[in-house]
């Protein structure tokens, strides 16, 4: 390599790193409110890759399951950024920040086509999600993410050929009161502001509000006059739960969410 070339490549890597948003977390205050004697063990991870609650470790499937504690510590806030904590999924979205394809262990559908239903299912506390650009919009606190790989269908169905990812967001929790919330800030004018209250109702009732808005202009400049610039973000989420757990052996967890993005 010549030193022209050389200098070239360096110019190169500087320009595309420009276009990568830097975020600065300004603060989080946790307050919560939990019973002394509770302990958890952390080396256990409950999943539900089998439609029941098992440990990790007896599941006779290959699973990849990533904690809440894990997301937040890498800054994930949506499916796109999955892929820097299970080696085996492939999320890219070249075209737009509306839509994506997941591929794990190199298998999945080929195109970002909004009409085209993956063969990677996208499951949200249980729920399947025809169209995985759903995933791009604010999740909130997620308790965790289970990477199936290899074809799923006879607990998922057909539309799970080349595996699944299956989101469960945090719950209620009759324990105690809780809060929290937090606000970030980064280059290109990024906003990012989420908190939830959880409040209990009694020893086996609970509700819990979650809110998230984001927003960030886009870093790639319109050259039309008048027109916003493109990859935006502007998104924000707003979920209600209520749970009840009448005996040891019932739960009943209601949730209601609503998520609206209005981007170029």
């Amino acid at each position: 390599m010549t030193m022209k070339d050389r200098s070239r490549h360096i110019r190169l890597l500087r320009s595309c790193a420009a276009g990568l948003p830097i975020v600065l977390a300004l603060w989080a205050v946790p307050v919560t409110a939990q019973d002394p004697g509770a302990q958890q063990n952390d080396e256990t991870i409950i999943v539900t890759a089998t439609r029941r609650s098992e440990a990790l470790s007896d599941v006779p499937i290959a699973v990849s399951a990533v904690t809440g504690e894990t997301l937040e510590k890498t800054g994930a806030t949506d499916v796109r950024a999955l892929g820097q904590v299970a080696p085996s999924l492939l999320v890219s979205g070249a075209t737009s920040e509306v839509n994506f394809s997941a591929r794990i262990r190199g298998i999945g559908t080929v195109g970002e086509n909004p009409g085209l239903e993956s063969s990677v299912g996208l499951f949200i506390d249980g729920v399947y999600r025809s169209r995985t650009g759903v995933g791009l919009s604010e999740l909130g606190d997620i308790e965790r993410v289970e990477v199936l790989r290899g074809p799923q269908g006879t607990l998922f169905g057909r539309n799970s050929t080349a595996g699944l990812i299956n989101i469960v967001t945090k719950g209620p929790d009759p324990s105690g009161f809780g809060a929290k919330g937090s606000v970030s800030y980064g280059n290109y004018d990024y906003w990012r502001v989420d908190g939830m209250v959880n409040a209990p109702l009694g020893e086996k009732a609970a509700v819990r509000v979650d809110g998230v808005w984001q927003q960030r202009d886009g870093f790639i400049e319109n050259a039309t006059a008048g027109e916003p610039d493109i990859n935006d973000r502007d998104r924000w989420l707003a979920r209600a739960q209520l749970l009840l757990e009448p005996s040891d052996s019932i739960k009943l967890r209601l949730i209601a969410d609503y998520s609206e993005r209005d981007e170029n």
